[in-house]
């Protein structure tokens, strides 16, 4: 996920749309890919982890990703992907994210944070594509998920 995140902060116009606070240039880079990459958030943060843009779909509008470690880790430079569990922002909702700083010649000045909720459409995606045989059992309201790992 980190490298859709860095696809879209690529070449120089993120970097200095973000430098000149260029709100438009940025969303006007980032709309074709939030839908071609079928992403549900995209989240634009300043060196000071302050949002410029956040783009979500409905689904998410509750969603607040205020992480002081994303943002921190990001702010340092480090690019990553994670999962963001329901129980970090008070839903049973998980999203798959991706995060990148965005750099220009004076260092980070901003990053983004990309996402995609995990749902049965994404894991199934993913079993297809990967071939991974997915065992979930449900015991009583707790949700006990294995994955299986089997390479064929």
């Amino acid at each position: 996920m980190y490298l859709n995140a860095k696809l879209l902060v690529g070449g120089t116009t993120m970097s200095k749309a973000l430098g000149t606070g260029n709100k438009k240039e940025i969303i006007k880079k980032i709309i074709p890919l939030k839908a071609s990459l079928s992403l549900d958030m995209v989240q634009v943060i300043d060196k000071n982890g302050n949002n410029i843009i956040d783009l979500r779909n409905p689904t998410l509008n509750q969603v607040k990703i205020s992480d002081l470690v994303v943002i921190s880790q990001i702010i340092n430079g480090v690019a990553f992907s994670s999962i963001i569990t329901g129980k970090e922002f008070n839903s049973s909702r998980s999203i798959l994210i991706g995060a990148t700083p965005i750099k220009s010649n004076q260092g980070v000045i901003g990053g983004m944070i990309i996402g995609t909720t995990i749902n049965n459409q994404l894991l199934d995606e993913i079993f297809i594509e990967t071939k991974i045989f997915c065992q979930c059992c449900v015991i009583g309201t707790n949700k006990l998920n294995k994955l299986k790992y089997l390479n064929n």
